[in-house]
């Protein structure tokens, strides 16, 4: 199975790890099973990017897709993958060394944190992710020689340890859905399905425009535009307006039949560069 079609049948597993069940699951956790992981390995593959992909001031062009695979002792095995981003994790951190180095600091973090898993029994993986977390964000604090390093680089090299702790759970414990390992008393309140969903469109900076012209042709309608340009914040405002008014110049004739009134939608996201509310503000008042 390749990567692409691993993610799609492994997400519903992990789109649990972003929710904190430590509570959740401490009322049912005696008739689970005691999870020992006896064996881990890790490997990563590098994706160049077809442009350098730019978002929270800075660029990206490439990025690593890590596995990471882990072995109870009752035999299962399972892998659960994830893609590395210094600049989103820690944007201070990411400028500080070449991208190359800043991966292999977060897949060295990875690594870091597996060892730390064969050393941690758990029954659930709110659990183990709990006992394992203070060790790992040391960890990376002496890997990047960074005391402040932001708590996303370390969420980020989590990533795929926790979807691998996800679906070794969900194998020991005989779950083959996402229903079956929610507890019953919080079954009702996450039984609501869409009967639709939209994919979003991410323009980073740079991107040309005809390659939106293009996406809507091909049906997408929601688009995630990057704010927070590099530079000063000054700068920044500037090169945003005049981003958003391209956009928007671009794309304002373009119809869908996926809303009510046939237009298309924008979502706006700086991602944290936006020092100052009143930046903000003239920003959202230049998008009316």
């Amino acid at each position: 199975m390749d990567r692409r079609r691993f993610v799609k049948s492994a997400g519903a597993l992990a789109a649990l790890s972003s929710m904190n069940l430590t509570d959740l699951y401490a009322a049912d956790s005696a008739a689970l099973k005691m999870i020992n992981i006896v064996r881990t390995q890790s490997g990563f593959e590098r994706e160049k990017l077809i442009r350098p992909f730019g978002f929270k001031g800075g660029y990206l062009t490439e990025l690593w897709q890590v596995a990471s695979r882990m072995q109870s002792d009752s035999g299962i095995s399972r892998i659960g993958l994830a893609t590395q981003s210094v600049l989103y994790g820690d944007s201070d951190l990411f400028p500080r060394q070449s991208e190359t180095e800043g991966n292999a600091m977060m897949y060295n973090l990875v690594n870091k944190a597996l060892e730390h898993v064969k050393k941690t029994p758990f029954r659930t993986p709110p659990e183990l992710l709990d006992k394992i977390l203070p060790a790992v964000i040391q960890d990376g604090k002496i890997i990047t020689a960074k005391q402040d390093l932001n708590i996303n680089f370390v969420y980020n090299a989590l990533v795929g340890v926790d979807n691998a702790a996800w679906l070794t759970y969900a194998a020991e414990n005989k779950f083959s859905s996402f229903e079956d390992m929610i507890p019953e008393q919080y079954k009702k309140a996450l039984s609501h399905r869409n009967k639709k969903i939209a994919i979003m469109y991410q323009i980073p900076y740079g991107m040309p425009m005809e390659d939106l012209k293009n996406a809507v042709k091909q049906g997408y309608f929601v688009f995630k535009i990057k704010s927070g340009a590099p530079g000063t914040q000054s700068e920044m405002i500037e090169a945003d307006i005049n981003r958003l008014s391209l956009i928007h110049e671009t794309l304002k004739d373009l119809r869908t039949n996926q809303t009510e009134n046939g237009k298309l939608i924008y979502t706006i996201d700086a991602n944290a560069r936006y020092e100052k509310k009143e930046t903000l503000l003239k920003y959202l008042d230049h998008a009316r």
